[in-house]
This record gives structure tokens, sequence and C-alpha cells, in this order.
């Protein structure tokens, strides 16, 4: 805090005060003999004229021992008159006793050497004033005292405070810091501990089989009679493959500990058995747990038959398929068979009078009972497109095949929406190097064989940008493939198939958009008039027990409405480009 000039001035004041400068200037001319300028002892004697001597700054106040004595004899002489006011005493001063003289003398050194101290003082301020003014202060320098020491302890407080905060923030990192560690490790021993028990706390089972095994419903034997009662039986498939299923252990049919006859047991169908040979109707970890599919043979209960259709050549086909390091690939035969050509169902009798259209059933293969309950109730005209993701796909192209049905493989690829709409790891993407996507392409077109053409799935964004369009229908050309566009908006796929010149063709409505009954039959109604205005219309649909009810009763409809249900390989090249 700064101290005002009033302040600073007085306090100088006091430090000449204490000082006597002019005291110490006598003192030193006493001591100095008269041929150098000084007094002397008789000049010193002069000046003092009765003073105290120089060498008590501030003077004597007398014997103090006189004074005391005479003071108690002034109170014995004031007791013995019996006086009680000292103050109204009128005793009679003798002014010419020892007391009062020695008293008057004691006071009147006191008065002189009080007016010497203060003529001291006045002399030394006299002395420091050179010029001849009236300031007391002399020739103090003003600069002098404006440049003295500014006692400001601002800055020293504001340097601590910073100090202080400082340390709080150190502190608090540090604080924060062991926190962090803290919960860090104890994150960390949770995982370790909490995914390491041992098997003595398992109950001596495998701890991959306590926390991760799961069974499918859909592996676990079938128990009850085929899906439809009234299924045709195909008259060319060979009776002795009909077997006796074995039993499955707890199961129903099983024999009973403690004795007792097994129940009677089903005949195995020719699915059950293939399925068996495959390993795809046994649980991996028996009770290990359990998932429920979406739907099961029961929600397909009640859909009728469709008439048996004509089986297509067993694939591979023979001169239209490689064998490579990654699997079979599909190739044009030396001859130019495609597998297009080699694969598709042959071309009906077509009415021309008649309107065309095409359907199409995705999915196939993610669920068993959907896959056959589409198998049973479906057509053979129907066109089935096989995930890419499910398993057993050779085994449903073989059923399909068998059933008379024509055979596309998915193929999955990016969409405006990815990844909130995710296509899978195998998806083709934009951003991917040509050769990455082909390498892709490669390795969906292994997961099986006998197709005779690819229907893109999702792709919006993919199918948008035209360089890789163009690679994709250069690989399809290579292969002998039919490209089946899925209906993404902003679609460059039919145009670049019409420009290289290879089988295409576009689905125009999606069924899948339907939420209820009544819904699905508007959209086939639109359907059907969709095809009386251009003669043809392709639509695509999942596999669910709604969709295969209404379908399959529409389908039966299709002849009194005078319109014609085809193979999708039919309508190749016979679409207008949109």
């Amino acid at each position: 805090m700064k101290l005002p000039f009033t302040i600073k001035l007085g306090a100088v004041k006091g430090v000449f005060a204490r000082l006597n400068p002019l005291g110490l200037l006598r003192k030193i001319k006493s001591k100095l003999p008269s041929k150098l300028g000084g007094k002397g002892k008789a000049g010193k004697e002069a000046d003092d004229g009765g003073h105290l001597d120089d060498e008590d700054m501030f003077g004597d106040l007398g014997d103090l021992s006189e004074l005391d004595a005479a003071a108690k004899e002034r109170q014995r002489e004031a007791a013995q008159k019996g006086d009680d006011d000292d103050d109204d005493d009128d005793e009679a001063v003798d002014y010419t006793s020892d007391a009062y003289t020695t008293d008057k003398e004691v006071n009147l050194d006191r008065m002189t050497s009080g007016n010497d101290a203060a003529a001291a003082q006045e002399s030394k301020l006299a002395d420091h004033d050179d010029d001849g003014d009236d300031n007391p202060l002399g020739d103090i320098d003003l600069a002098n005292l404006q440049a003295m020491p500014d006692f400001d302890d601002d800055t020293e407080a504001e340097d601590e405070d910073g100090k202080v905060k400082s340390k709080k923030k150190k502190l608090l990192l540090i604080v924060g810091g062991g926190v962090t560690v803290a919960v860090m490790i104890g994150a960390a021993s949770w995982l370790f501990l909490s995914g390491t028990m041992s098997s003595e706390e398992a109950g001596g089972q495998n701890p991959a089989v306590v926390h991760d095994a799961v069974v499918s419903l859909d592996n676990v034997p079938l128990v009850s009679q085929g899906l439809l009662d009234s299924a045709p039986v195909n008259p060319d498939r060979d009776p002795s493959q009909q077997s006796v299923a074995a039993p499955a252990p707890g199961s129903a049919a099983a024999p009973k500990q403690g004795g007792g006859a097994p129940e009677p047991t089903r005949p195995m169908s020719e699915a059950d058995a293939a399925l068996a040979q495959l390993g795809l109707n046994v649980s991996p970890e028996p009770g290990a747990g359990v998932v429920v599919p979406s739907v099961t043979r029961t929600s397909f209960k009640g859909l009728s038959a469709a008439p048996a259709g004509t089986p297509l050549a067993v694939a591979p086909v023979g001169g239209v398929a490689e064998s490579t390091d990654l699997g079979v690939l599909p190739k044009i035969a030396e001859d130019g068979l495609t597998p297009y050509e080699a694969y598709a169902r042959p071309e009906p009798a077509m009415d021309a009078a008649k309107p065309k259209i095409a359907i199409i059933i995705t999915g196939v293969g993610m669920s068993r009972a959907a896959t056959e309950a589409t198998l049973a109730a479906m057509p053979q005209d129907v066109a089935l497109a096989l995930d890419v993701y499910a398993r057993g796909l050779d085994f449903w192209v073989a059923r399909a095949r068998e059933d008379g049905h024509e055979i596309l493989l998915s193929l999955p690829m990016e969409s405006e929406t990815f990844p909130f709409s995710d296509p899978g790891p195998e998806a083709l993407k934009v951003l991917n190097a040509p050769e990455e996507n082909i390498k892709k392409l490669e390795f969906i077109f292994t997961r099986t064989t006998g197709y005779f053409g690819v229907l893109t799935e999702l792709g919006g964004k993919f199918l948008a940008v035209e360089d890789q369009v163009n690679v994709l229908m250069e690989q399809l050309k290579k292969r002998g493939l039919m490209y089946v566009d899925g209906g993404a908006p902003g679609s460059l796929g039919t145009r670049v198939a019409h420009k290289q010149d290879i089988p295409w063709a576009a689905v125009e409505m999606n069924l899948d958009q339907a939420q209820s009954r009544a819904e699905l039959e508007r959209l086939l109604q639109d359907l059907s008039d969709l095809a009386q205005k251009r003669a043809i219309a392709v639509a695509r649909v999942s596999a669910t027990p709604l969709t295969l009810a209404v379908l399959s009763a529409w389908i039966a409809t299709l002849d009194q409405k005078g319109m014609q249900l085809v193979p999708l390989s039919a309508l190749a090249k016979k679409q207008i480009i949109r």
C-alpha cells in the first residue's frame, strides 16, 4: 500500500530529530582546540551559560536524591498540620528557605534545557534552509523522496495469490490423475477377474460353454410331421432314402432310464437327412443355451402347397465352373455357354397378350423354417435370392433346383445410410479400391454354385458411382452372370449393364414396404396395375408368414386376371431403362 507524501515527510523529520545534527556539530567544535576554529574549554563553558553538559544530549534533571528528600519533608510537615486538602493548603511559604531556593533552581534548569532543545531544532532546520525561504524542510530534494522505495505490497500479495493458485492446480492434477488411474485399474481388474472363472467355480464346465455357447432351435431335430400334410411327393426321389431318425439324447423318443419301451420314432425326411449329413441338425453344445428364431415351422402352418415343379440340372454344370484356391467360381465355357444360360429356367411359352410378372423371394437360407416354407408354397417360376451370409447354401441350392426354382445370389453393397444400414463385412464399398471390391466379389461367388445371376442389396451409395459400377459389370460379364438391380434410388446399374451388353433386369416394386395384410394386398394390386400398364413388372419380397400366405393366394388368381407369372430370367433385357 502506498503511503501519502506527508507521511513520508514526517518520517524524514523524525529521522533528523533523532540524529540531532546541530548538537553533534557543537560537540565536535567543543572538542577542537581554538587554533583549529574550536572554542576550547573556556569557550565551551561560556556558551553553556549554566546549561547541561553537551555530553548528555537531552540534559540533566538534577540530583534526584535531594529532590526526593525535599518532597518527603514537605509531606511530613503537611501531615503534622492535619491538612486534608493539599490544593487548599494556606501554609505560608518561606521564600527564603533553602528548600524553596532548591526547587526554584531545579525548575529553572528544566525550562532552560527545554528552551535549548527547541532552539537547537530551529537552528537545525535553519542550517538546511540555504535559499532563505519559509520551507521548513530546507533544501531537501523532493525527487529523492519520490524515488524512495514504494511501500507497495499489492504486487507481493498478487504473487502470493498466483503461487497459491498454481499449487492448487498442481494438486488437482495430481488428484485427478490418481483417480483416473485407480478407475482404470479397477475396470481392468473387474474385466480380468470376471472373464477368468475357474473350472471349480463353473462346476467343472468349460468357461466358454458357461458364457458363450449358443444353440439354435433351427438345429433341433423335428418331432412333428412335415410342414404341409398335403405337400405332394416327388416321384423321382428315391424312397430308399427315407430312414428312421436316431433319437436325440434327452428327447421324448429316447429310451428312458430304468426300463420301459421307447416311444415310436418318425421317419426322417430327405431334408432332415441332408441336413444331418451337413451337420446342421446337431447342437454343438447341448443344453448350453437357447436362441429363439424369429419364425418356426408353426408360424407357416396352414399354407397351401404349390404344384410340384420340374427339377433343374444338378449344379455345378460342367464347363461353366472352375476350381480355385477360394472355391468354385462361375465362368464362361469354351463353347460360349454362360452360367446364366446353364442355370436359368427354360423360358416358358408366353402369351404375348398377357402382362408378365416376375417375383423374387429374398433372404433365403437365413431361416430354415422360412426357407422350407418358401420351397413348399411358392411355384417353380418364383426366383429365390440366397443370402451370402447364410449357412448351408449348397444344400438350399440343391433343394431349390430340385423343385424347379432358379437361384440368384444376393450382392451386398454400401447404402446411403451406412453404417446405420449395414450390408455386412463382405459388402462392396465406394471407398474401396477396385481390386479390393473384385476380391470381395470373388469370395461371394465362391459361397455356392448353381446361380444364374446376382441381385443387389441396398447399394444406394455404391451404385451411384459410375466407376465402381463399371468394374462390377465387367466382372459380371467376365463370369457370364445376369445383373438384377434391387431398386435402389439413383442406381446406374441398368444403364451400365445395357452399355456393356449383359443380361439385366430391375426390381420395380418392393413389397416389404407393407406393414399389414391390407397394405400388402394394396401393393399387389398396384403391381397388377403396373404390369397392365407396362406389360412387364418385377417385384421382390422377403419370406415371412404374412407375405407367403398373401402372395400364395394372389398368385393363384393371376390366370383369372389375365396375367402370367414367368421366371425372372425370361424378362432379361425386356424392360425400359428409367
